[in-house]
């Protein structure tokens, strides 16, 4: 079963993150001045862009999470 998962799950994850790093730029645009308008605050700089290197950390914050809700999910069995 652990292996099914993860076959399962890598496509998803590597879709995922390509998605995320396509879309992070338009939502950025939108999110910091949107921020900045709701409190009345102003962003002095050009918001930084993450680099892929920080994919891995990302991958693996998901895939801990993944793992924590698969372990915690009630069995039909009852055990």
């Amino acid at each position: 079963m652990p292996r099914a998962v993860a076959l399962r799950g890598t496509p998803l994850l590597l879709s995922a993150t390509a998605i995320a790093k396509v879309l992070a730029p338009a939502g950025t645009d939108r999110l910091v001045p949107a921020f900045a308008n709701s409190i009345g605050a102003t962003a002095s700089a050009e918001p930084l862009s993450a680099p892929w290197s920080i994919a891995p950390l990302g991958s693996a914050t998901i895939v801990s999470w993944a793992a924590l809700i698969v372990a915690i999910r009630p069995t039909p069995s009852g055990r």
